[in-house]
């Protein structure tokens, strides 16, 4: 059989991933692997890409993560493609907005929704200015419509029985995507796994509501053993509780939040507003959308039906990880929702709090969210919660559905909690989804940097002292 690759990012562990990926399909002799390496051809649409300053000289074309990899494969049957992309005629339209940027598409590409996907990643704010990055917008409009045809013609002259694609929410990966559609081949997505040392192979991308349906499904139809589950469930939840990172795929963000809410008056009704931080889901209608708009939307609605509920307060709490530099724009925009502060009536949490999430949901009598983990785990924890938007998981219907301030009001202040027998389901999908890498080892330490490893016995983003100098004095990092 023959396999596809289109590789964008060279960084850990996204190039790990595709070298696992390969190296498996190799064993079966009579498959073959075609690869085009394009972080140094294309212009560069998210972060993930090394060198992030400037493109490496040809000279030093060795020192490339992505060559590292090919040379520790080694294998006759692994073909690296010249990736000849000619620039064709300018694509073209005109936007306004970011609502105008999301409708332009290239022939079935929804390019306009990769951009913006691609640079609200970058940017860490979901609320882009068009005008304010106009002309890398209009680069990437060329690009991407360009690589779109590149990838159609490729497919074309390799025909391939599968393509591999990672992430396929991004320009590029996206283009590969619906080329792969738009030619009727067969495809799958390549992610991180639920834990550091795994990673995790789609069937389906994860664009819309259905894709996490089908998801989520597969992912629980895979364990045979339900008690088994629930149990992985409890130790994963006891693990995030405690802050730990032992069972995840990511950092805990509630690892330094010592202290307890203490709920001193039980007269009052508690109800908590966990903010996302928007940059993987803004651009991604099918799956998060505000019935308000957006997320600041929905925090004013909850702060005007709180106003006039007596013996409810409201807490609105940020996501932790706004804390880190890059998210200063996102925290900036919720920041500015400080000023309908009421004193013991409308309450803000700094993202930095020391104050517990769990203790926090556990005081609380109603969770309000767009779809965040904290809903999901509020659910599982037996707390109404209640959806301002459209949501991952809104398919379970362990939420209730708030589309406007009325039906709002009315389950705030409804006693009835739906049944969360769903909220296991989306949970075992969190913590189940696994592949256990053979060729790529984590460093035990995740403070060297997340995700950094050895692919075959060799840390692919590793420079020595040489390589360190010349790179130094050429100004490539």
């Amino acid at each position: 059989m023959k396999y596809l690759f289109f590789s964008f990012y060279n960084k850990s562990p996204i190039l790990e991933t595709e070298g696992e990926i390969i190296k498996d399909l190799l064993k079966n002799k009579d498959n073959e692997v075609h690869i085009f390496y394009l972080s140094q051809i294309l212009i560069q649409d998210v972060p993930f890409i090394w060198p992030t300053k400037k493109r490496i000289y040809k000279f030093l074309d060795n020192l490339l993560p992505e060559k590292k990899m090919l040379r520790l494969i080694n294998n006759e049957r692994l073909i690296v493609h010249n990736p000849d992309i000619s620039e064709k005629k300018k694509f073209f339209l005109s936007y306004k907005n970011i609502n105008d940027l999301k409708k332009i598409k290239y022939k079935n590409f929804d390019i306009g929704l990769g951009i913006l996907s691609s640079m609200i990643t970058t940017e860490k704010n979901p609320h882009i200015q068009t005008k304010e990055f106009k002309k890398r917008i209009d680069y990437l409009l060329q690009s991407g419509s360009n690589f779109f045809d590149f990838a159609i013609e490729k497919i074309d002259l390799i025909k391939p029985d599968k393509i591999y694609l990672f992430n396929s929410r991004f320009l590029y990966p996206r283009a590969v995507l619906r080329a792969a559609q738009r030619k009727k081949i067969k495809y799958q997505v390549f992610e991180r796994g639920s834990r550091f040392n795994t990673y995790y192979i789609y069937d389906r991308p994860i664009l819309s509501i259905k894709d996490w349906e089908y998801n989520v499904n597969k992912v629980w139809n895979m364990q045979k053993n339900k008690k088994k589950m629930i149990n992985d469930i409890k130790r994963w939840f006891k693990s995030r509780i405690k802050g730990s990172t032992k069972f995840q795929h990511w950092r805990n963000f509630t690892r330094n939040q010592k202290k307890n809410f203490i709920h001193k008056d039980k007269k009052l009704k508690i109800v908590v507003f966990f903010a996302s931080s928007e940059d993987e889901y803004a651009a991604n209608e099918n799956i998060y959308k505000s019935y308000f708009k957006n997320q600041v939307g929905a925090i004013k609605a909850a702060i005007n039906v709180i106003k006039k509920l007596k013996n409810h307060i409201l807490i609105i709490r940020p996501h932790p990880r706004l804390t880190l530099e890059n998210f200063k724009k996102e925290m900036h925009i919720l920041e500015n929702l400080k000023k309908y502060s009421i004193k013991n009536k409308i309450i803000f949490h700094d993202a930095g709090t020391k104050i517990n999430t769990y203790s926090l949901i556990k005081c609380a009598d109603t969770i309000l969210s767009l779809g965040s983990t904290t809903g999901l785990e509020a659910a599982y924890m037996r707390k109404k919660h209640i959806l301002l938007g459209r949501a991952r998981y809104e398919f379970l219907k362990f939420s209730y559905v708030a589309k406007n301030k009325n039906l709002l009001k009315k389950f705030i202040l409804s006693k009835k909690i739906k049944n969360n027998s769903g909220s296991f389901k989306f949970l075992n999908y969190i913590i189940n989804r696994n592949i256990k890498f053979k060729y790529f080892q984590f460093y035990k330490s995740t403070k060297i940097e997340p995700y950094r490893g050895k692919f075959m016995g060799k840390d692919l983003m590793k420079k020595n002292i040489f390589e360190k100098i010349i790179l130094k004095f050429l100004k490539i990092y």
